[in-house]
């Protein structure tokens, strides 16, 4: 449960502008010298691995997937202390730095993040070539913290195949400054996805005295094409059932198409608006609307909800504190005291605004919804089968409490969603880069397993309040702690899959995690399971 909300106050400064329309319901936006990140003790002096403490000399490393770094003993270099683009917080430069050379695979746009993989409260650069950065330099891309609600860095850059970059890790420097350690760091091209939120609202906002609010979140990418066949909303965020449009209101879930691809959705064209009724507001569950007819789209295009409320009432359902932030993604839009216009979003009072551009008491609202299509596009590029679902397809769930057909998760949590197990990497017995992700879990510890076999034959066994699914010959690969509901394994210098698992051989492996959930739910256990995930290993 988050902590008790408040109102937000609007800066003087936003007097007559579409944002003075706004006002918020929330947990307090994360304060540097009040809610540290938790630290890893500092190891004793030793060699360091992860990255080189000296820029002229940086560590090598190749292709896409986690990448450990250390910079516990690191000293603070004189190159990219003065980089222009790197100031936040109102300080500048990248303290105990060590850096990494690295050379893109091929051309697109990249994601370097190490949100859920370290509990270092990191700041991260990244520079052109593999020259020093001299002194006023300018980074490709350089950030300290993710959200207002996150210590994690997130980079975002576009690369072209063959090109060189220079990569410095390294901590905070804002007061207190963070305490270096280990963790990873990840590098993955962005590709298309249904879904960005990690399950957990951090903040809600409405029009401030009241009208209709609508949501929206961009979706797809050019040259793709996407069928959509159901919306998913909450509506409000987590404690504030009390301040969200009560159950029943009548409310609408959309689908704009993006005609020029350009991302914004002023331009949007209204393909189709879906009556419906709001569902258990303020508390984080979704509301799946299936649409009459599905949608099949061209390209970029955005999904959408909106609500009539009354005067602060905080409606949108705000992620600032997951891992699938992307600048951009999340809008919104509003008709103060009155009807929003679907068919030209311009035409509405507060016209359509990246919530990344709105200021609310001097907080940017960096964030990504809790608003997901059900459609045929996937996430970033993973191996494996998933198997042994919560949806009801395999062995019931113990409760009955299945999560969404086509979610590819095991069965619901306590927080409303099931727990996701996904991999990225080369499944290679002599070129092993397998990372294995679990996601949308409460902040606890998480068993990551291996099987020979998929229980009672892919359809699993009733463990807890989810299902067993990777069996056979077991063997565990770690537990870790989940941090804004996502793991991954391995992390830091932790062994490699194919070894920890003992695969010496090529063929198949079934995977799982185990993880808790304390939180009176469905059964006494006090523990869920993810879905399965069959792996097959080449030489």
């Amino acid at each position: 449960m988050k902590s008790s909300m408040f109102l937000l106050s609007i800066p003087a400064l936003l007097a007559g502008s579409a944002q003075a329309q706004f006002s918020s319901s929330h947990t307090a936006p994360q304060n540097r010298s009040r809610i540290p990140r938790p630290l890893i003790a500092n190891p004793p002096p030793a060699p360091l691995v992860g990255g080189s403490d000296s820029c002229m000399t940086p560590d090598v490393i190749t292709g896409t997937g986690a990448f450990a770094f250390d910079n516990s003993i690191a000293t603070t270099g004189t190159e990219g202390q003065t980089t222009v683009n790197c100031i936040q917080f109102n300080m500048i430069g990248i303290p105990n730095d060590v850096w990494f050379t690295w050379t893109a695979p091929q051309t697109g746009r990249v994601l370097l993040a190490d949100c859920g993989l370290t509990t270092v409260d990191t700041k991260i650069a990244v520079y052109p070539g593999t020259t020093c950065p001299a002194s006023g330099s300018t980074a490709t891309a350089c950030n300290d913290d993710m959200t207002a609600f996150s210590l994690a860095s997130q980079l975002f850059f576009n690369v072209t195949a063959g090109q060189q970059f220079l990569i410095q890790v390294g901590i905070s420097p804002a007061p207190p400054p963070a305490t270096p350690g280990v963790g990873t760091f990840s590098i993955d091209y962005l590709s298309d996805t249904c879904m960005y939120d990690d399950g957990s609202t951090e903040q809600s906002i409405g029009l401030t005295n009241g009208g209709e609010t609508g949501w929206m979140q961009r979706l797809g990418s050019i040259g793709a094409t996407t069928t959509v066949t159901a919306i998913s909303t909450a509506w409000g965020n987590l404690g504030g059932a009390g301040q969200a449009p009560p159950a029943g209101s009548p409310a609408t879930v959309e689908v704009w198409n993006d005609p020029n691809n350009d991302g914004n959705p002023s331009d949007a064209v209204l393909i189709t608006a879906q009556a419906t009724t709001v569902q258990n507001p303020g508390t984080d569950m979704l509301q799946t609307v299936t649409l009459t007819t599905p949608v099949t789209l061209s390209g970029v295009f955005f999904i959408g909800a909106s609500v009539a409320h009354a005067a602060n009432q905080f409606v949108t359902p705000m992620d600032e504190n997951g891992c699938g932030y992307r600048p951009g993604v999340a809008w919104i839009v509003g008709a103060p005291g009155g009807v929003l216009d679907l068919n030209t979003l311009t035409n509405n009072g507060v016209p359509p605004l990246a919530f990344d551009n709105l200021v609310l008491g001097g907080v940017p609202q960096n964030c990504v919804l809790l608003l997901q299509a059900t459609c045929n596009s996937g996430g970033p590029v993973t191996i494996g089968t998933p198997f042994c679902l919560g949806d009801g397809s395999a062995t019931g769930c113990p409760c009955a409490n299945n999560s969404a057909v086509g979610s590819n998760t095991g069965c619901l949590n306590s927080l409303g969603n099931g727990g996701k197990l996904e991999a990225m990497g080369t499944p290679s017995i002599a070129n092993d880069t397998v990372v294995l992700q679990g996601s949308l879990m409460p902040n606890s510890s998480a068993l990551y397993f291996q099987g020979t076999t998929q229980q009672n034959g892919g359809l699993g066994s009733t463990f807890g309040d989810g299902l067993r699914c990777a069996g056979g010959a077991v063997t565990r690969l770690g537990t870790q702690t989940n941090v804004a509901g996502s793991s991954v394994y391995p992390a830091g210098a932790q062994l490699h899959v194919s070894v920890k698992g003992t695969v010496t051989s090529p063929g198949v492996r079934t995977y799982q995690a185990w993880y808790r959930n304390a939180a009176v739910f469905c059964t006494p256990s006090t523990f869920n399971l993810t879905n399965g995930l069959q792996i097959t290993w080449t030489p």
